[in-house]
């Protein structure tokens, strides 16, 4: 019976100390990628798309200004916006 009780004792102090070690250790590795991960969406991914918003509303604001209810204007921009794209086509056909 000595023999097993040893060998019980040894298999018990195995499980605590090696195998428990990894598993925390495998953990912790978890908790810093959840750490890092959720850092870099706050701080990268959410900051970018806040600069995009920001970069849409001054946007709107200065389209606001072009809205003056005349119509020549209104067909100034459609023209100047047909010739734009008649480049960008001109462009893509050329490479």
């Amino acid at each position: 019976v000595e023999p097993l009780k040893r060998l019980g004792m040894i298999l018990d102090w195995f499980d605590r100390t090696i195998i428990d070690g990894v598993v925390r250790g495998v953990g912790q590795l978890a908790d810093w990628g959840a750490s890092g991960s959720t850092w870099i969406e706050k701080y990268i991914v959410y900051a970018g798309l806040n600069v995009i918003g920001y970069g849409n509303h001054l946007a709107a604001r200065e389209g606001r200004k072009m809205q003056s209810g005349m119509v020549h204007h209104y067909a100034a921009i459609i023209v100047a916006g047909l010739f734009l794209l008649a480049l960008v086509v001109q462009l893509v056909v050329q490479m």
